[in-house]
């Protein structure tokens, strides 16, 4: 099958970790494993026996793909009143102080520029949330679309990475494009995807360090373009590429939640059934967990209290405490991979 006939999403047959597939050249196949946004660089012929679709099993060799229209969109728009209160993002003081100066850009550009006579006050922003999974970059980014009223183009990552040459660069451009058209908010979610940094040529990969730094530049020249607001989120702001860095006006780390925070996550997830719940047990045990980590052992509890008559559902203390130790049972084995 010709080479182009390769999906762009596999599973490594010995290790079952999943992949995207990057680039494929004339020796070599690239790809990104999902679970960590590592970078594998394996020869072809390795590629087409080692890694088979997630489907079906068969072969990089026999896998068909489809290649995306350039009609279709790179993202998913949000409206502004379907994107989360401000208030329903827990966060530490440290985090709102950080994430309400940067989008003050935005917000009272005017103001700025007149009192501080700067040219860089022009109501364009540039903001990135980093730090580990569940700690609320997402519903951040929603909710501060929600506060400037403008809605939320989320971009997807699958419909913006390509293995065809070229394409990458194009729908990079359409993202911007098509927020500018909406006046909405540029969402990068995983952004360390296509922020990350560029690479030296060598030998049989120059091709593939060809278009990878050409997608950066790509991406630079438009974040320099564009007059909005655009927001980047991810887990490994480490692989940033410098220069990309240096154009972003603001970097909001975000953290696991605190006590008072995970107390406020339980109450909202809880919500009516939060009563003869001991919150103060759950939050105590619950350190080192993330909101979403909580959201998920609500919603188990609940549905571990769902089995024989509705007359008999409760909610107790121990049956959310059990889920909760299920959870941090599950990110243990996970940190042991």
């Amino acid at each position: 099958m010709p080479l182009d006939n390769a999906p762009a999403r596999f599973i490594n047959r010995q290790s079952r970790k999943v992949y995207t597939l990057t680039t494929l050249t004339a020796t070599h196949a690239v790809l990104t494993r999902v679970t960590d946004r590592k970078v594998v660089r394996v020869k072809l012929a390795q590629f087409r026996e080692k890694y088979t679709t997630e489907s079906n099993g068969t072969t990089a060799a026999d896998a068909p793909s489809k290649r995306k229209k350039s009609d279709e969109p790179t993202g998913i728009l949000v409206p502004w009143e379907q994107c989360p209160l401000r208030e329903a993002v827990h966060v530490n003081a440290r985090i709102a102080a950080e994430v309400a100066a940067g989008f003050s850009l935005a917000l009272n550009a005017q103001q700025l520029f007149e009192h501080w006579g700067h040219s860089a006050f022009t109501g364009k922003c540039a903001i990135n949330f980093y730090g580990p999974p569940g700690t609320g970059k997402t519903m951040m980014a929603g909710a501060q679309a929600r506060v400037i009223e403008k809605p939320l183009y989320q971009v997807d990552y699958a419909s913006v990475i390509s293995k065809y040459v070229g394409d990458t660069a194009k729908h990079i451009k359409q993202a911007f494009a098509t927020a500018t058209e909406l006046g909405a908010v540029l969402f990068f979610d995983e952004a360390d995807s296509l922020l990350s940094r560029r690479i030296g040529s060598c030998d049989n990969d120059a091709a593939f360090a060809t278009s990878v730094n050409q997608n950066r530049n790509v991406l630079m020249q438009e974040m320099d373009r564009f007059e909005g607001v655009v927001i980047f989120s991810t887990n490994l702001v480490e692989n940033y590429d410098p220069a990309i860095m240096r154009r972003i006006m603001r970097h909001v780390q975000f953290s696991l939640p605190g006590s008072a925070e995970r107390a406020a996550i339980f109450a909202d997830n809880l919500g009516r059934h939060a009563v003869g719940v001991d919150v103060n047990r759950l939050v105590d045990m619950s350190a080192g967990l993330s909101g979403s980590d909580i959201a998920t052992a609500v919603v188990n509890a609940f549905a571990a209290c769902s089995s024989g008559p509705r007359t008999t559902w409760v909610l107790s203390t121990a049956s959310v405490e059990a889920e909760v130790i299920a959870v941090q049972s599950s990110r243990r084995a996970n940190s042991q991979d």
